[in-house]
């Protein structure tokens, strides 16, 4: 295999526990979900990242479910039951392909954004090779993931290979 790229390990570099929020971009995704049901989206390479970032965050969701107060459930009941309350509960994150057409993206953005639905694009760093950008995807998923648990007071070490949390990652 090919070594990653620089561009790889500095943007993932900045994903670990010890970086604080202000500049880690897994941690700030992770604060702009909490308390929101995201659904990701994306096309091409970005579309499968799309479906691992969902597994992830669903994986996180059954463990929290299992630690949250009555009071927590019963919202979430009240905002799946009703519709309406969607909205403002959703949340809508694109990963975005490089070099892609804007044009059906951005007016998707536009309608859903009439809608009131929250929308946040996310890029991987340019010049990413694919497999690269592959990486980048998958592993910035999972730090996402480890902080949303974290918010969610899911004990991170049930969730994470102790050595990423200790020291190699």
């Amino acid at each position: 295999w090919p070594a990653p790229a620089p561009a790889l390990l500095e943007a993932l570099a900045c994903c670990h526990p010890t970086v604080p929020s202000a500049d880690n971009p897994a941690k700030q995704i992770a604060l702009r979900l909490h308390g929101r049901i995201p659904c990701f989206w994306g096309a091409n390479l970005e579309a499968a990242a799309a479906q691992a970032w969902t597994a992830a965050l669903l994986w996180s969701a059954e463990t929290m479910a299992l630690a949250a107060h009555q009071d927590e459930l019963s919202r979430l009941l009240v905002m799946a039951r009703f519709p309406r309350f969607w909205p403002n509960a959703a949340v809508l994150v694109h990963l975005i392909t490089p070099d892609a057409p804007a044009g059906l993206a951005a007016e998707t953005g536009r309608l859903l954004a009439r809608r009131r639905f929250a929308m946040l694009d996310l890029h991987a760093p340019a010049g990413l090779a694919l497999l690269d950008r592959a990486l980048y995807w998958l592993d910035m998923g999972e730090w996402v993931a480890l902080y949303a648990a974290a918010l969610n007071n899911v004990d991170p070490a049930a969730q994470v290979p102790l050595e990423i949390l200790f020291g190699a990652g």
